[in-house]
């Protein structure tokens, strides 16, 4: 039993990392839904405490960054890492390891959470025994990632990106969710809130992110030939996700309780994040450029390119957001949450994307049927766009009521109750499109047609 559990076989954490986030993002998205159906029909379950609406939304943000999210960029970017040596991982057996504790972490908090125990902080609900089995997991990772790399030393910009994701998960656990002290919370009040919104931003903007820039340059890079950013560029990506997204945070308190100038530091880090994403969207068309052909080719490039639009659409949201005159109409109101779906979906289809890119080079078979990879990113697709959407024009029009100061705050919510329906049913569309992948990875698993050996490396073209 331990023999397989900690197998030296080469891609088989990475394999398994790609078969967790599949099944955890299935989960995920089923919450996200609930989530959206609670909001249209408020009686929906509510009899039952496991389902009750504070333990689902709290359940479906832990599904979305560490089951779905990072498992499928954590699979993507080990084997990247591991492809610059013939040997693969500097060490399977440990990345194994980091699998079976996160996958630990996660069962734990999917329990704990729906059980209503929780540490009582937005983004930072999980136990500290979750918080912990997912640090060492992290630092897991981090160490079989740097000593992989130093194996094979390699000046690549997309490669840096990855270190610097890897890097900066433990960073953003131990501040943000405070696990220099994890028995209990050492923040409090104001500093308390700032860490909660450190949390929020670092996992965006530190973790998946870079991982997410860095695995789509390289995989790009080695299907097209062509180099996707210099080493200049590549650098001032990862230091201006680095800076930017670690002081983005307090963005979401303009007019809030928190110092004038802290408000101000988080809106101008929240615009200037619009700089590393547009730098990374344009790696992606340099890679692509004059091969554009390729997005007809294959799904996961589309997917990827999708997810990256998404991406710089959110941030620009965001950015508006955090300005004192739009702050003022869209606080608190739906519009928040759409942005937050917009970005997380399109680190997800990010994800996605290169998971299938990636599928034959890590399970040594071609996709099982390419057919099903396009409903699943026109399900995604529209999915997505319908559920963005119909929550922005509904955060607009809460907005606007509530800027009158006449109409009750009910009475708002009511109004905009059938545009949270069609969130609902834009999600439940995205979730029918990732059980489509779900299958698809299945079928390629179990009965895809072999890839030769010699088809199975990819090199990319690092940048100059």
């Amino acid at each position: 039993m331990l023999a397989w559990m900690f197998t030296d076989e080469r891609w088989s954490s990475v394999r398994r990392f790609l078969y967790a986030g599949t099944v955890w993002g299935v989960l995920a998205l089923a919450y996200e839904g609930l989530v959206a159906a609670q909001r249209a029909w408020p009686s929906l379950l509510a009899d039952l405490p496991w389902a009750s609406h504070g333990r689902v939304v709290a359940v479906a943000a832990d599904l979305w960054v560490f089951g779905l999210l990072s498992h499928l960029l954590v699979g993507t970017a080990l084997r990247v890492v591991g492809q610059g040596d013939r040997e693969g991982l500097w060490s399977e057996p440990l990345a194994n390891l980091a699998l079976w504790l996160w996958t630990a972490a996660q069962l734990l908090s999917w329990w704990w959470l729906s059980a209503g125990w929780t540490r009582g902080r937005l983004f930072a609900e999980a136990p500290w025994p979750v918080d912990l089995l997912r640090l060492a997991g992290a630092l897991l990772l981090y160490w079989v990632v740097r000593s992989t790399l130093a194996r094979a030393p390699r000046r690549d910009p997309a490669l840096a990106l990855v270190a610097s994701g890897f890097a900066g998960l433990p960073l953003v656990l131990v501040l943000g969710k405070g696990l220099f002290w994890p028995f209990d919370n050492p923040y409090s009040g104001v500093l308390d809130a700032l860490s909660q919104a450190f949390l929020q931003a670092g996992l965006l903007w530190l973790w998946a992110v870079p991982v997410a820039g860095g695995v789509t340059l390289y995989v790009l890079s080695a299907l097209t030939g062509r180099p996707g950013l210099s080493q200049g560029l590549g650098f001032a990506a990862v230091v201006g996700l680095a800076s930017f997204g670690a002081l983005a945070g307090p963005g979401q308190f303009v007019w809030g309780p928190v110092p004038f100038w802290v408000q101000t530091v988080g809106a101008v880090a929240c615009g200037l994040l619009v700089l590393p994403v547009a730098t990374l969207v344009t790696g992606a068309v340099r890679s692509l450029e004059g091969q554009w052909r390729i997005l007809g080719d294959h799904p996961g490039v589309a997917f990827t390119v999708a997810g990256w639009l998404a991406l710089l659409g959110g941030v620009v949201a965001q950015a508006v957001a955090s300005l004192a005159g739009p702050s003022r109409m869209v606080s608190m109101s739906l519009w928040e949450e759409a942005v937050r779906l917009l970005l997380v979906g399109g680190c997800g289809a990010v994800a996605v994307g290169c998971a299938y890119l990636l599928l034959p080079h890590a399970l040594g078979r071609a996709l099982a049927s390419r057919g099903l990879a396009w409903r699943h990113l026109w399900l995604g697709v529209a999915g997505w766009t319908l559920a963005v959407s119909s929550l922005m024009v509904a955060g607009l029009s809460q907005g606007a009521v509530w800027a009158t100061g006449t109409v009750p705050f009910a009475h708002a919510l009511q109004a905009v109750r059938p545009l949270v329906a069609l969130s609902f049913t834009g999600l439940l569309a995205a979730w029918m499109g990732h059980a489509v992948f779900g299958w698809n990875v299945f079928l390629t698993a179990d009965s895809g047609q072999p890839v030769p050996a010699a088809e199975q490396e990819l090199a990319a073209v690092a940048g100059s």
